[in-house]
């Protein structure tokens, strides 16, 4: 008997043991708990979720702990990233301060405009100085006082900016932790139903006269449970034989009786033959 046999053996003799102690009914529904709490969750925290997104309290109490921390993180608005002086200094160069401003001209004052006199917007600001600019040429006469105007508002305008940004990033934040704690709690709540009913199929195992065949019927499973694990060992070593140390476990196999009938009637090897082609 080489080590691999007696492996082989451990592994049933554990199998045995443990289906016996925990009966069948335990370990159907060891299985069958795995596969409720997956769909549970999967399907609950979907529920959950939105039970929280609806509760006012809940969204309002997240957000204002997790704004602060949203704005502690994105910088403050500041006119050098516009580079909003020298862009005005180029208009003032092309455009006489005093210059008139007429229906036309009010109409092309936008971004594109100044693009055509030489004055490059950064792309993620083009939207910013078409409204800031549309605005402010409504109240102003001339160039000149265009200029200024947009001076003035054009911090306040960035800093304005700057909230939506910190607030759209913190809803998004929101969005996440919510998602989170709804998967959390539907997760819990799978396993109190779980420990729920393990324990009324406890207490209905044990009673006689149903208790001894139900450790019978779980030690037969666990010898199933066993010979599972054991062809899963015997297809691994099948794949690396080719190798001088998977040479050696297949020559072990080859030399025991009980390993090389359970190998050439591996069912497992010929699903996962058929499945992939092998």
């Amino acid at each position: 008997m080489n080590v691999l046999t007696i492996m082989a053996a451990a592994v049933a003799a554990l199998c045995v043991i443990r289906g016996w102690r925990r009966g069948v009914v335990m370990l159907l529904y060891g299985a069958a708990a795995w596969v409720f709490i997956a769909l549970f969750v999967l399907i609950g925290h979907q529920v959950i979720f939105h039970i929280l997104t609806e509760r006012e309290s809940v969204h309002a109490g997240v957000y204002d702990r997790v704004r602060p921390y949203v704005d502690r993180y994105i910088p403050e608005a500041s006119l050098d990233d516009v580079n909003v002086d020298e862009a005005l200094s180029n208009v003032t160069e092309i455009l006489p301060e005093d210059a008139k401003l007429d229906e036309d001209l009010l109409d092309r004052v936008d971004a594109d405009m100044l693009k055509e006199y030489g004055v490059e917007i950064p792309e993620e600001y083009q939207g910013l100085v078409d409204d800031v600019l549309s605005n402010i040429a409504e109240d102003a006469d001339t160039v000149g006082e265009v200029v200024e105007n947009v001076r003035q508002n054009a911090a306040e305008e960035a800093a304005a900016l700057r909230e939506k940004t910190v607030d759209a990033t913190a809803e998004t934040v929101v969005g996440y932790i919510l998602r989170a704690l709804s998967v959390v709690l539907s997760y819990l709540l799978a396993k109190i139903i779980c420990v729920v009913v393990k324990i009324i199929l406890v207490v209905i195992s044990e009673k006689e006269p149903i208790r001894t065949p139900v450790h019978l019927a779980g030690a037969a499973l666990g010898m199933l449970e066993s010979l599972l694990y054991v062809w899963i060992a015997l297809y691994l070593i099948r794949l690396v034989s080719v190798t001088d140390f998977g040479a050696s476990l297949a020559l072990q196999v080859a030399e025991s009786p009980y390993l090389s009938v359970l190998d050439q009637n591996n069912l497992l090897a010929g699903f996962l033959g058929h499945l992939f082609g092998l």
